[in-house]
């Protein structure tokens, strides 16, 4: 499936679900920010204190796995 295709349709399940419709699967977001680091082997001041440490660390957590519909993070930037 296509990037844009997978967006839309997972846009629309996250959609349908806080519209308190009936989706045909209940979304699952991923709320991990204690976790990514630990399962990642990163060291929680380096992931608190370095956006770029923060965000790659998520992103490879997420890769390893897989099947999330979204993501609910804290912002981060310098």
């Amino acid at each position: 499936m296509a990037t844009g295709d997978l967006l839309q349709q997972r846009s629309e399940l996250i959609a349908a679900a806080v519209g308190l419709d009936l989706p045909d699967r209940i979304p699952i977001v991923y709320q991990g920010e204690a976790f990514s680091p630990r399962y990642m082997g990163v060291p929680l001041a380096a992931y608190a204190t370095d956006p770029d440490t923060a965000v790659s660390t998520t992103l490879a957590a997420l890769d390893r796995l897989e099947g999330f519909d979204a993501i609910s993070t804290v912002p981060g930037g310098r």
